[in-house]
């Protein structure tokens, strides 16, 4: 009975299901009963599955990718669903990126770009890091974030913190209405140059995370086919973050920076 579900659940993965149709799908959780599909959780986070009580789980054979494209709950969902420090930000559309980034020399500029928005922000020092390690990436917020944790620019802004509206604002909105001291110089994207090196920028700024997905092909939701612009805060100072995901704080451990505090200044990645 269990192989002939998991079999069914592969072929249902590969195609359009409706949300009435999910609603009737049985799969067997983790002792092999049939139960409904919309009942069962998926364990993408094995390291912090043991802690979760009243939780009836997806059976093993069952792989996460097809549970994913069911449109299951997941250990990590669960886990971050309803919290008050994980909040949606507006993220820069791909079209306006492509307007700002038009003949913009791209990498050889990045570095002076990012100091020039440092000085706007009031900042006096700017430190510039190239990692060249590959940081673990299990216990991580998604796990097709694990292609964020290899060699990367890292770039620290000293003395300034950015919460979200103010890093939304340095990509969404026009410089007059950036809130900075003065705007930067010339024809400059600002902030946004980062995207000239990345899909996704990764920043900590006082005492959040920020994850910035313009095409969506990181942070993707099951239920919706097409990819959509994508912002995060997780607001990790006093809370259970860094403890459950220890490896998504790891990559930013560098100019002082410790998940245990807030943190006095920004750091680019």
């Amino acid at each position: 009975q269990v192989d002939l579900a998991v079999r069914l659940a592969r072929e249902a993965a590969q195609r359009e299901v409706s949300e009435e149709d999910r609603g009737l799908m049985c799969l067997p959780d983790a002792g092999g009963a049939m139960m409904p599909a919309e009942e069962l959780v998926y364990d993408d986070a094995a390291w912090l599955s043991s802690t979760l009580q009243g939780v009836r789980f997806l059976h093993k054979d069952v792989p996460n990718e097809v549970a994913a494209a069911l449109g299951l709950g997941s250990v990590r969902k669960l886990l971050l669903a309803g919290r008050v420090n994980v909040r949606d930000l507006a993220c820069p559309k791909p079209s306006l990126l492509d307007g700002q980034l038009a003949g913009y020399p791209g990498h050889a500029a990045l570095i002076s770009r990012l100091v020039d928005l440092a000085d706007c922000l009031g900042s006096r020092s700017v430190h510039v890091l190239l990692d060249f390690r590959t940081h673990p990436s299990q216990s991580i917020l998604q796990p097709n974030l694990d292609v964020l944790h290899g060699p990367a620019v890292v770039v620290h802004i000293d003395g300034v913190q950015m919460g979200p509206e103010q890093l939304c604002k340095l990509q969404t909105l026009e410089p007059a209405q950036q809130g900075m001291r003065r705007a930067p110089g010339g024809a400059s994207p600002g902030l946004n140059a980062v995207y000239s090196v990345t899909d996704v920028p990764c920043i900590i700024s006082g005492e959040g995370l920020y994850f910035f997905d313009p095409k969506g092909t990181h942070f993707i939701d099951a239920a919706n086919s097409h990819p959509t612009p994508v912002g995060k805060a997780h607001l990790y100072a006093n809370s259970q973050l860094p403890k459950r995901f220890p490896d998504q704080f790891a990559p930013f451990e560098v100019f002082g920076f410790s998940p245990s505090r807030k943190f006095g200044g920004t750091i680019l990645r």
